[in-house]
């Protein structure tokens, strides 16, 4: 776990960056001992990594038909030549993951266009199958890996931090299935967050169309939308899915 997460930690800090790595796989994280017995990773190889700008348009991230990564690790935009964002290294980081736990990469193929397939198209693999026993942690990574391997990425958590944090509460057996947070649940635990960041958005929004940097305020817009509006949205229906007598009576 320890190391899982220091992988999303300097993950976190390159996404910070605007910078998403694109061949995340284990080649390219190097683990080295300190005196006191302690691992700490340094992620490698950044070499086909992509740098985002506010103001440029999500399809400069990749080259239109243009293939990068290694295959056993590319997420499924990725192998199909769409645009990326940071949850493509967290598909990449749940590949690992699963071969952390299993022993084996998460998909095989003859070829590597059948490789490619299998990602874009391929069942989800499970650490444990449905029913199967196995330890309560296990169990966890197994629901967390199943997440962060979504094909579609707006099915992945969002952030390599709400890894981290998912990674630290699995650590210490504390995690309930609905608190593994998905890219449609930016949602904190404390309600001032959000509100914090509700007020940043439409700050930067407002700037930006003041100084008439119409793209950049389109884009803080579907920030808005996609990590506060609709996750709050989203909770609501959960909470009425799982309490609909609660709604009835009121």
């Amino acid at each position: 776990m320890s190391i899982a997460r220091q992988i999303c930690s300097a993950l976190e800090k390159a996404h910070e960056k605007k910078v998403i790595h694109r061949d995340l796989k284990p080649e390219n994280v190097m683990v080295s001992q300190k005196e006191d017995g302690t691992e700490t990773i340094k992620i490698m190889d950044f070499g086909i990594a992509k740098a985002t700008l506010d103001d440029a348009p999500a399809t400069q991230l990749t080259t239109a038909g243009m293939v990068f990564g290694t295959p056993h690790y590319i997420s499924p935009e990725q192998a199909s030549g769409d645009p990326v964002d940071g949850r493509s290294d967290l598909y990449s980081l749940g590949c690992m993951l699963y071969e952390m736990a299993k022993g084996d990469r998460p998909f095989e193929a003859d070829t590597v266009g059948m490789l490619l397939r299998k990602h874009v198209t391929g069942k989800i693999p499970e650490i444990l199958l449905s029913g199967e026993s196995g330890p309560t942690k296990l169990k966890r990574l197994s629901d967390l890996v199943r997440r962060l391997m979504a094909k579609n990425p707006d099915g992945r958590p969002s952030t390599a931090r709400d890894v981290i944090g998912l990674l630290a509460k699995i650590d210490k057996d504390e995690v309930r299935d609905e608190s593994i947070a998905t890219a449609a649940t930016l949602i904190g635990e404390k309600g001032e967050v959000e509100v914090a960041r509700f007020a940043q958005f439409a700050k930067e929004i407002s700037l930006s169309l003041l100084t008439f940097r119409t793209s950049k305020a389109r884009s803080r817009a579907e920030g808005l939308m996609e990590s506060i509006l609709v996750p709050w949205a989203l909770r609501v229906v959960v909470w009425v899915r799982k309490y609909p007598i609660a709604l009835t009576a009121w």
